[in-house]
């Protein structure tokens, strides 16, 4: 096996943020923390999902994203629903 040696070096600039210096995808954004009873908004079908595990994922997307930005103990409560062009989230309560 070749022996490597690393060369240090000095003032050589950090670049700018790009997709192969990302480390993970951005989290969701979601607006659950600005909503008022009665608002809501639609995700998107995503291009060959089926319908029923797609409203699962958007359900899961938003139980967690309320827990992160609402905390556990919330008793905000949301619900989704298939719509036309995608599934749309209600605030309940």
């Amino acid at each position: 096996m070749e022996n490597i040696k690393y060369v240090i070096e000095d003032n050589v600039p950090i670049p700018e943020r790009t997709s192969q210096t990302a480390t993970r995808k951005p989290r969701n954004t979601m607006p659950l923390d600005q909503m008022e009873v009665g608002q809501s908004f639609v995700v998107p079908f995503k291009d060959g999902e089926d319908i029923e595990k797609g409203r699962k994922r958007v359900t899961a997307t938003v139980s967690q994203t309320r827990k992160r930005k609402l905390g556990k103990g919330s008793s905000v409560k949301f619900i989704v629903g298939t719509v036309e062009n995608g599934y749309r989230v209600w605030r309940k309560a």
